[in-house]
């Protein structure tokens, strides 16, 4: 009799608690990036050179990204990346791209490189997959100040 009974009340309470979850979806939170370099080549092309930076203790598959570059607080040029990139647990990933330059940003990027260097402000939305379930959009902000230079 013992037997059934704690049958049934463990067929019960297995029953009652089999479509309870948490609900936790990890999301993305902790991600940076950090513009390193800019560096204007003998062929007149701008290439900007950044890092992701990934303290978590998961990794992250980046499948595109856009940056809207400032320096000394006006929009030099915008970059796309449509290449998916691996950004492993706890590790920073480095990225470049040739840098679309808007309006006026030739002439502050000229200023810049005259200097050698720049204050910069960063905007970039990332489209990450995370667990190979789901995309999400990340946006991340950084400012800082950038080495400017010729190659």
């Amino acid at each position: 009799m013992k037997k059934s009974l704690f049958s049934v009340i463990f067929a019960l309470a297995a029953l009652l608690f089999a479509g309870c979850s948490s609900g936790y979806q990890p999301g993305i939170t902790g991600l940076g990036i950090e513009l390193t370099r800019i560096e204007r080549g003998a062929d007149g092309l701008t290439r900007v050179h950044w890092l992701i930076n990934n303290p978590n203790i998961i990794a992250y598959l980046v499948g595109g990204s856009t940056h809207k570059i400032y320096l000394d607080g006006g929009l030099v040029g915008t970059t796309t990346l449509r290449e998916p990139i691996g950004v492993p647990k706890q590790s920073q990933q480095p990225q470049s791209a040739i840098l679309k330059i808007e309006g006026t940003g030739g002439h502050a990027l000229t200023i810049a490189l005259s200097r050698g260097s720049a204050t910069y402000r960063l905007e970039s939305n990332l489209t990450i997959t995370v667990y190979g379930e789901g995309k999400e959009n990340y946006r991340a902000v950084a400012t800082g100040t950038v080495l400017v230079v010729a190659k």
